[in-house]
């Protein structure tokens, strides 16, 4: 199993909280929030993860390199932002596979990943992860039909919500038949403009999940992170730094 990692955010929103720092490494628990990150991804089996990486890049490279344990690192690069689309479809020309995990960098969302493939079958373009959240101010929200194929995407809204949550299995050929940009929006400018021609299921799960774009949210992964890593992985941190 391989999967992209969108590791180049700037971390705006954490600007008072964080300093000098991409997102992905903002410190949770003592330890960059990627390193939880790759660490789950070695734990539900994963061997490879490309790093899509802009904004202070280096401090990702020279701080996991190569490997992470087990987990052989590639990075993708972006010279100039390209948005999530552009990245995505950079990371893409670097994979073997048929289909491809795609996670956002500064989300941690603890489901089955053996599941989800699972879910995803063969025909479809697309698999996307989606959680209900009891507010959906933050997010844009999802509708699906009953057999939960991701029919429209609505704006934010307050209230509960069924929001799409930063973990996407991708066919490699998604781009193959619609004309994108270098740089564009994957979730406003491809996923939401071309819906209909794309086979999208959605796959609905309850575990944890934390968005670490906000202070709030943040402060709260620095206790609810290592919490979940002692109950589910079995492990207190993440693994150790291997270069």
């Amino acid at each position: 199993m391989e999967a992209i990692i969108l590791a180049g955010g700037q971390g705006t929103r954490l600007a008072g909280v964080i300093q000098d720092v991409p997102k992905p490494m903002a410190p949770v628990g003592g330890f960059p929030f990627l390193a939880w990150l790759l660490t789950y991804l070695i734990h539900q089996g994963y061997q490879k993860v490309i790093l899509s990486v802009g904004y202070k890049k280096d401090a990702i490279q020279s701080y996991f390199g190569a490997n992470y344990g087990p987990l052989a690192l590639q990075y993708s690069t972006e010279d100039t932002p390209l948005g999530t689309g552009g990245a995505i479809q950079k990371a893409l020309l670097m994979t073997a596979n048929q289909h491809t995990t795609v996670i956002n960098g500064d989300t941690f969302y603890a489901l089955n990943h053996q599941t989800l493939y699972k879910r995803h079958s063969a025909g479809q373009t697309m698999t996307m992860a989606l959680r209900t959240v009891d507010n959906a101010t933050r997010y844009g929200t999802v509708d699906t039909d009953q057999e939960q194929k991701i029919v429209s995407f609505s704006g934010p809204h307050d209230g509960p919500g069924l929001i799409n949550a930063g973990v996407y299995i991708l066919s490699a050929d998604i781009f193959a038949n619609i004309e994108v940009p270098i740089s564009f929006s994957f979730e406003k400018d491809f996923l939401e403009n071309h819906i209909a021609q794309l086979s999208i299921r959605g796959f609905i799960d309850d575990s944890f999940f934390i968005d670490i774009g906000i202070p709030k949210d943040y402060q709260r992964a620095q206790t609810s992170i290592p919490r979940l890593f002692s109950s589910q992985v079995r492990q207190a941190g993440p693994h150790p730094r291997a270069k």
